[in-house]
């Protein structure tokens, strides 16, 4: 009931909801369609909450209504409801909650079937403000929204590792097409991991021993991830109850499931908004190194660039002007001191901070000719991300 009532206004959706099945052919109603049925039964259900004259004047009678009202009829988040009914956000919860079950106990009443008793007892379902509270307290506990980010392909590939003993016991293979590298999600890993986790094996459980293929593409400013499963093209609706919570706390978008365009299975889409990703172009000619740096940064909101001459490191820093520069000293032929007094010294590449990372020991050479940051090899990756967190950066470039 609460997934039809967030698509209050989406009629196609509502036109498959399996809600349907509890709706007989109610008189009256015969010349509309399906979805503006169900669509009408909802509305009705919130409004016989409404209380009427005598009862408004008890801010509590109307609570229920009111949160409904703003929820789900006007479509506010729950930041903006909680502010405007002046309630904590375990009250708004509580009260939700007591609301929703308002509803479903009149829709129940309403729509049972003869001999069907009035409560029913199946309660194997999570109930679904139990998941968002815990989803809400994970969030809270983690980096503030603006600053979390999640590599999106460490956590496919993590949760394809934990799904492997459920692909062998149902004959199931689980096929990962991956680029090398992909931007960054804004959001709690946890969170991210999980909803993988719930979709992927939601695909396995319907693929009948066929394969389930996960993909990912990065499209504008947004991350997808594809499932292709077997199942899925014998689904109008899917289970998404337990999903939503980690969905929007993700701030995602689910589509589908659709009959695959070309070929057998049906596909279920995610996407993601990608977090603002800086890029760093380290110059430095062990390769090595560069692969280090891009290790310490997956996920974090840099994207490293590594290049190995000096020539190299000017084109880039030109024409893509890189948030940072990571600048080696020992570099053959041109070595880093003539870069980085180029870089000082050209307008258009002036204003880049350059950390310098050697294994010399010549912090004060380095900020004499202009570097923000010096660092001594070998570094970590606190170091690494304390030197960058300290930069003054230009505007961020998303890639």
């Amino acid at each position: 009931m609460r997934d039809a009532l967030l698509h209050l206004y989406d009629p196609a959706y509502l036109q498959t909801h399996p809600l349907l099945a509890c709706i007989g052919a109610e008189a009256g109603q015969s010349t509309m369609t399906r979805g503006k049925r169900l669509r009408q039964a909802l509305l009705d259900a919130i409004e016989a909450l409404q209380p009427g004259a005598a009862e408004a004047a008890a801010p509590y009678a109307s609570r229920a209504y009111r949160i409904l009202e703003l929820r789900y009829i006007e479509g506010h988040e729950v930041a903006e409801i909680l502010s405007q009914v002046a309630l904590s956000k375990s009250q708004y919860h509580r009260e939700h909650h007591r609301a929703l079950q308002a509803v479903a106990s009149l829709l129940w009443e309403r729509w049972r079937r003869p001999g069907v008793p009035p409560h029913p007892d199946d309660r194997r379902g999570t109930d679904p403000d139990m998941t968002r509270q815990e989803v809400e307290q994970l969030v809270a506990a983690a980096a503030p929204s603006s600053a979390a980010r999640v590599d999106p392909l460490e956590s496919l590939r993590s949760v394809a590792s934990l799904l492997h003993p459920l692909c062998a016991r149902r004959a199931v293979t689980l096929d990962l097409t991956l680029p090398d590298r992909a931007p960054a999600v804004r959001g709690e890993r946890v969170a991210l991991r999980q909803l993988l986790l719930m979709v992927l094996a939601h695909a396995i459980d319907g693929a009948d021993g066929g394969t389930v293929a996960v993909s990912l593409h990065t499209d504008q400013a947004r991350v997808r991830v594809r499932v292709r499963s077997p199942g899925l093209a014998r689904e109008t609706v899917i289970p998404t109850t337990d999903w939503l919570p980690f969905l929007e706390a993700l701030h995602g978008r689910l589509d589908g499931p659709i009959p695959a365009p070309d070929g057998p299975g049906g596909l279920l889409d995610l996407s993601f908004p990608a977090a603002d990703v800086r890029t760093v172009l380290v110059v430095d000619n062990n390769t090595d190194f560069i692969s280090l740096i891009q290790r310490y940064l997956a996920g974090t909101g840099w994207d490293a660039v590594g290049v190995s001459n000096v020539d190299q490191a000017l084109a880039f820093a030109r024409q893509q002007c890189p948030a940072a520069i990571v600048l080696d000293i020992v570099i053959p032929g041109r070595d880093g001191w003539d870069l980085l007094v180029d870089l000082k010294t050209t307008p258009a590449t002036r204003d880049i901070p350059v950390i310098v990372c050697s294994v010399l020991a010549e912090p004060e050479v380095a900020a004499t000719l202009g570097a923000a940051a010096y660092l001594r090899k070998p570094i970590s990756q606190d170091q690494l991300l304390a030197a960058l967190s300290g930069l003054p950066l230009p505007a961020a470039t998303a890639v």
